[in-house]
């Protein structure tokens, strides 16, 4: 199903700017729901929904994650004079490995099975 893979592909094409991994995905489903049958429609519309859902919250992850970076680093720059940047890697993978890495896989496995399941897990912060 071709609607899908656009639909997984517009994650990761998402994945450059800033909420686009949220953004794009709605988009592409409201574009190709304007027509077509029942069944199809309520395909995207669950896949979309678990894209969503699963996106928003590793957002959420990533910009928690980010602050509580931003403030050990200052308050040991305080301490110390010198800026430590290590602990960036942590919220970096959990971001890339969520909006890069996982969608491409996802589009790998569906050129490969040409057949389509919710592959991302049931998330209900948006209903």
């Amino acid at each position: 199903m071709n609607k899908v893979f656009y639909l997984h592909l517009s994650t990761l094409l998402g994945a450059i700017f800033p909420f686009g991994n949220i953004i794009f995905p709605y988009i592409s489903w409201k574009v190709q729901t304007r027509s077509g049958d029942e069944e199809v429609n309520y395909i995207l519309r669950n896949q979309c929904l678990n894209i969503i859902n699963f996106q928003l919250l590793a957002s959420i992850i990533f910009i928690i994650n980010m602050i509580l970076f931003w403030y050990n680093t200052i308050t040991n720059f305080k301490e110390t004079g010198e800026w430590d940047y290590t602990l960036m890697v942590i919220p970096l993978l959990i971001y890339w490995g969520c909006t890069v890495f996982y969608p491409l896989l996802i589009l790998l496995i569906i050129r490969l099975n040409k057949s389509f399941k919710l592959y991302y897990p049931k998330i209900n912060l948006l209903k």
